[in-house]
Order: C-alpha cells, then structure tokens, then sequence
C-alpha cells in the first residue's frame, strides 16, 4: 500500500473514530471542561488560570469560559490571590471533585473495556504505537519552537 493511501485511510479512520467511537462518546479522552475539572483534580485542585493555560493549552479566551461555566455548575470557585489582588486563584469545590472522580472512573472503565475488545496483544501493540507516535510528536514540536 501506498504511503498516500496510507495518510488518507489514517486520516479517515481518525475522522471517524471521532464521530462514532468509545474513544469520544464515553469520556475516554476529556475535553473542554471536564479536561480543566480533571486537570485541576490531579494538580491538588487550586491553580491559577495562568497555571492552568499552561496545562492545558486553552486560550485564555476558551479558559476563561470554560471557567466561567465550571464556576456556575458550582464545580470550582474563584477568588481573588492574596498575594496579588490583580490575580485570581480557582478552586476545585467539594461537588467539582466529586465529579471529577467520576469522570476518571468512567475513563478507566472505558479503557478496560476497549482493552477486552482488542485483546491484550493488540492493546499492548497499540500502546507501543501511540508512545512512539507521542514521542515523534514532541520532537516535532519542540523542533517548531
């Protein structure tokens, strides 16, 4: 096969997995404002925006929304830095947190569930795969800066 096909048949297959997989109906890879929620969890659940662009690679623009809406679920609060009054502080809620939990446990279901679906020796090849994929994709990046 090809290199073209190839690049083609990965591209499609990327574009429906997308749409129709495990992958993105069931909160396996998290997104938006679950991604922030999770992330802020793993980090001991207080950060400042700033931190948390770095983290997650959000515009300000996508962050400060996506704030906006956490903070109105009642999933984080926001108050203003101690140290500097210019600044904001966010704060994972006790709620937040909770359901952050539950997003991770849904994660790790989905992950076992997909492993039982591909077989051990698929999952690990897949797995390999995606590491050396990463690896290919930081260099990249880091030749880019």
């Amino acid at each position: 096969m090809s290199t073209a096909i190839l690049a083609r048949e990965i591209l499609e297959i990327l574009d429906r997995m997308d749409k129709h997989s495990i992958l993105s109906k069931r909160n396996f890879l998290l997104k938006g404002e679950d991604r922030l929620l999770a992330m802020l969890n793993e980090i001991g659940g207080i950060s400042s925006p700033s931190k948390l662009s770095e983290y997650t690679d959000f515009t300000p623009a996508r962050l400060s929304a996506i704030i906006k809406s956490l903070e109105n679920k009642g999933y984080i609060v926001r108050q203003q830095d101690e140290l500097d009054k210019r600044c904001s502080i966010i704060e994972i809620t006790e709620k937040g947190a909770e359901y952050s939990g539950q997003l991770k446990t849904a994660a790790v279901r989905n992950s076992l569930e997909i492993i039982d679906k591909l077989g051990e020796k698929d999952s690990e090849e897949f797995l390999r795969l995606m590491k050396k994929l990463f690896v290919i994709m930081e260099k990249e990046e880091r030749r880019g800066e």
